[in-house]
């Protein structure tokens, strides 16, 4: 399979991800996230000694931080996967600012698709963790591929 090919089907697969994740109902997305915080919040030092309101003011802290937190690596892996398929071996404005609209587009449908998902609503931090997200693993593959580009004409201006 071609390389174009092979990204295609990842950038498929972050989506379906993306989409499983936003279909849960707001009780079973919570049940989750609550889950993992908790396992989180057992783990923090004199978890045992705290009272009860300072133990629920930790949960809600790191429940807060789980969520936020899938947003950005979801939405991180897809904007890598997005740049991995865009690039060509040279930078082109055109081709970023229609990378940039692709990831924003998924963000609002991410968010628009909840709206028909039993207790889910239209979150506007959400559509900005989603975008802080994709674009770091936008700027992470251009730094990469400035770097090797960089490097490639530095030793080709050696070698003549």
């Amino acid at each position: 399979m071609t390389r174009k090919v092979i990204l295609l089907i990842l950038i498929f697969l972050n989506l379906s991800t993306i989409f499983f994740f936003s279909h849960q109902s707001a009780e079973k997305s919570g049940a989750l996230s609550d889950g993992l915080s908790h396992q989180i919040e057992i783990r923090t030092p004199d978890y045992e000694t705290k009272n009860q309101v300072e133990k629920n003011m930790l949960h809600v802290t790191w429940r807060k931080q789980v969520r936020r937190l899938a947003h950005v690596a979801l939405f991180l892996s897809l904007g890598v996967l997005v740049s991995l398929f865009l690039w060509d071996g040279s930078f082109s404005w055109g081709r970023t600012a229609g990378g940039i609209l692709f990831g924003v587009l998924c963000s609002f449908g991410d968010e628009i698709h909840q709206l028909f998902v039993p207790g889910r609503t239209f979150q506007w931090h959400d559509i900005g963790n989603d975008i802080l997200g994709y674009f770091s693993g936008m700027v992470l593959c251009g730094l990469v591929f400035g770097m090797l580009s960089f490097r490639k004409w530095r030793f080709s201006k050696k070698a003549k």
